[in-house]
């Protein structure tokens, strides 16, 4: 990986806003993080749905090249009509998804894969930790 610290520490980065706006939110109960919270999601998983689709254009792989364009389609829909409970289900959904496909069908380095397995662990972590935070202040 060229760059490895660079990327190490930049993706890494990308994680602590979803961890700093929970813990906003649990010394200040503001509806509006849960948002931001959502919205912050949505620019991640586009993110991530734009690199592999870039990348799956090498594979030919059509059926997956679809989905990871729809993936952001989606989640945007999802943001606009879906409660709470429903985006923080069908994000942990497509962060998998997105980790799943760029595991199995894009060839990475070993080193780029285990920094995103435990990127994506984390990220599920938070949207799990945010779905209870929803669910027992009756928020959905």
């Amino acid at each position: 990986m060229v760059n490895k610290k660079l990327i190490n520490t930049l993706s890494y980065l990308g994680l602590v806003p979803f961890y700093v706006i929970l813990i906003f939110y649990f010394f200040n109960k503001n509806f509006y993080l849960i948002d931001i919270f959502f919205y912050y999601s949505l620019v991640i998983i586009t993110f991530l749905s734009g690199c592999s689709w870039v990348r799956l254009i090498e594979t030919s792989k059509i059926s997956l090249i679809i989905v990871t364009i729809f993936t952001p389609i989606l989640n945007l829909v999802a943001e606009i009509f879906l409660s709470s409970y429903l985006k923080g289900v069908l994000y942990l959904i497509f962060y998998y998804l997105i980790f799943f496909i760029d595991k199995k069908y894009i060839t990475y380095s070993p080193d780029y894969i285990f920094m995103r397995r435990n990127l994506t662990y984390l990220v599920m972590l938070s949207q799990i930790i945010m779905l209870i935070v929803i669910y027992t202040n009756n928020l959905g």
